[in-house]
C-alpha cells in the first residue's frame, strides 16, 4: 500500500553535463504529471511523462529537471551593437527632454535587456536521454520507497481504526438484547394497569414488543459493517491502486453507522454510533492519501 505523497531525486553526468531530478507529489484523483525542464530538453516530455506512468498510478506528480555544464561554458556571448545604440539615442533624448544628466557608461548600457545575450549552442536532446533516464529511474526509486513508507504508516493507523470500529460493533450488538429489555419493561410499566384490568392481554404486550424490536434492530447493518471492515482490511494488503475502493468501501462504512444512528433510541447505543462515525470520517480522511 503506497500513500500518495513522497519525494525522491536522482543524479547521473555525461557528455559533459551534469543532470539532476526531483520529484514529488500531492494526492489527486487520478495521475496528474507536470514536468519542468530546460527548454532545449523540451523534446524529450513525453519520455518522461511515459516512464512516470510506468511506474505510478495516481497523484499530481512534478517533476523537475535541472542540468549543469561540468567544463567551461561553451555557449557563445552575443553583443547587440544596433539595439545598445538605441538604448543610448533614447536615454539621450529623454536626457534633453527633462534637462538631465546623460552620463550613461558601458556598464549601465550593458544591463539593459538583451544587450549581451548569451546563445546556447544546438543540442540533441535525445542525445542526453541515457542520462536523464537514469537520474530519472533513480529519483523514482526513492520517490516510490517514499511512498511505501509513508503506506506502512497510513496502513498501520487504519488497522488501529479498523480495531476501534470493530469493537463498538460488537459493542452496539451485546447491548441490542438489553435495549428490548428495558424497552419491555418500560412498556410494561405504562400499561400495567391496563394489563391488571385486563384491558391489554400479554400477547398484545408480546406483539408490540416484536414489532418495536424489528424497527430498532440493526444486525443487517452490523453483519454489513462488519464485512466491510473486513474488506477493507483484505484490500489493504493489495498492490497497486486501492485508494478508490477504500474510499467506496469507506462510504459504505458511513451509510450503514448512519442507518444504526437513526435507528436506535438508547443513549448507549447512539454513543456507540456516533463515535463509529467519528473513526469512519478520519479513515476516509486517511485513504484520501492512499495511491
Amino acid at each position: 500500500m503506497h500513500s500518495m505523497t513522497g519525494y525522491g531525486r536522482g543524479e547521473s553526468s555525461g557528455l559533459s553535463r551534469h543532470f539532476q531530478i526531483d520529484i514529488k507529489s500531492v494526492n489527486h484523483r487520478y495521475l496528474d504529471i507536470g514536468t519542468h525542464m530546460p527548454g532545449q530538453l523540451a523534446a524529450l516530455d513525453n519520455k518522461v511523462r511515459r516512464v512516470i506512468k510506468d511506474r505510478l498510478g495516481r497523484g499530481k506528480v512534478d517533476i523537475y529537471l535541472s542540468w549543469q555544464d561540468e567544463e567551461s561554458a561553451s555557449g557563445t556571448l552575443h553583443y547587440d551593437q544596433e539595439l545598445a545604440g538605441c538604448y543610448l539615442a533614447h536615454l539621450r533624448e529623454l536626457a534633453g527632454a527633462y534637462d538631465l544628466s546623460d552620463q550613461v557608461n558601458a556598464y549601465q548600457l550593458s544591463r539593459y535587456p538583451y544587450v549581451f545575450t548569451m546563445e546556447e549552442p544546438t543540442v540533441n536532446a535525445d542525445d542526453y536521454w541515457p542520462m536523464i533516464e537514469e537520474a530519472l529511474n533513480t529519483a523514482l526509486d526513492q520517490f516510490v520507497a517514499a511512498r511505501a513508507e509513508e503506506g506502512a504508516f497510513i496502513k498501520n493507523d487504519l488497522t488501529g481504526k479498523l480495531d476501534e470500529l470493530s469493537e463498538h460493533v460488537t459493542a452496539i450488538g451485546e447491548r441490542y438484547p438489553q435495549v428490548i429489555e428495558e424497552y419491555q419493561n418500560k412498556l410494561r410499566e405504562k400499561l400495567q394497569t391496563l394489563i391488571e384490568d385486563g384491558m391489554i392481554d400479554e400477547g398484545r404486550l408480546a406483539a408490540e414488543v416484536v414489532l418495536i424490536s424489528d424497527k430498532l434492530c440493526t444486525d443487517e447493518e452490523l453483519v454489513r459493517l462488519q464485512s466491510h471492515i473486513g474488506q477493507v482490511r483484505d484490500t489493504m494488503e493489495l498492490s497497486g491502486e486501492i485508494g478508490k475502493k477504500l474510499d467506496f468501501l469507506a462510504q459504505e462504512m458511513n451509510r450503514e453507522a448512519n442507518t444504526i444512528l437513526s435507528k436506535t433510541n438508547d443513549a448507549e447505543t447512539a454513543s456507540h454510533a456516533v463515535e463509529l462515525k467519528t473513526i469512519i470520517e478520519k479513515i476516509r480522511e486517511q485513504i484520501q492519501n492512499i495511491e
